[in-house]
């Protein structure tokens, strides 16, 4: 590849890379340094190189810029995809500790797509993720070809997130109607409970005294009756 190629590569991942921060940054995820360090690395090179294309490094040659535009390309890579997998890996987290407090019922009823199909969407973007993770190694050729399917990841992960998140307040609003639900229907069976009780313990008593009633008359019909 000529000097040239690598620039265009360089500006390309960059490009990826940028879009990834720019969410980051719009749900005000915490960045970790890794990225950062990175493209700090890559940036360093880059203007080694850039330096020496325009004659400021002397008697600097092809090789020597080349060699810096590699170094600059796999730091630029690295910085993509540890932002990806950062990324994905935090939405993914985001998106259970969301979910995990409710129950089934109440996820259903809040999000009546998530088990048909969010959920299976997202179980097939993590086996995705995991795929391309194996396939990102510097050393494995030409990773271009890996930055379109990983960002068509994240932006499929970010719409879904976007959508469980944004109905925190109706899944509290379900989870609150169900516990009242589940109250009332206690009460009920607890009030019906004394009722029968109650009424158990009246009919008890009504048939013991007509039972001693009963033996009371016979006693007297007997006595009656000689």
């Amino acid at each position: 590849m000529t000097h040239k190629e690598y620039l265009h590569l360089i500006f390309r991942i960059n490009a990826s890379t940028q879009m990834l921060f720019a969410i980051v940054e719009e749900f005000e995820f915490k960045m970790y340094m890794g990225p950062i360090n990175e493209q700090r690395n890559a940036h360093t090179h880059l203007l080694r190189a850039l330096a020496a294309i325009e004659g400021f490094k002397g008697d600097a040659e092809e090789p020597y810029i080349v060699d810096n535009l590699k170094s600059a390309v796999n730091h630029e890579y690295r910085a993509f995809y540890d932002v990806a997998d950062w990324f994905t890996l935090k939405m993914r987290e985001e998106i259970i500790n969301t979910l995990k407090p409710y129950s089934d019922q109440a996820i259903q009823m809040a999000l009546p797509k998530y088990f048909s199909e969010y959920s299976p969407k997202i179980e097939g973007l993590s086996t995705e993720i995991a795929r391309l993770r194996l396939k990102k190694d510097v050393g494995n050729g030409d990773l271009s070809v890996h930055l379109e399917p990983y960002e068509k990841i994240v932006r499929e992960l970010w719409e879904i997130y976007k959508i469980i998140t944004s109905r925190k307040a109706v899944l509290a609003d379900v989870a609150i109607r169900q516990s009242r639900g589940a109250k009332q229907n206690a009460w009920r069976l607890w009030r019906g409970s004394i009722v029968i009780a109650i009424l158990t313990f009246i009919l008890t008593q009504c048939w013991n005294s007509w039972g001693s009633l009963y033996s009371a008359a016979e006693t007297v019909w007997k006595s009656i009756a000689k």
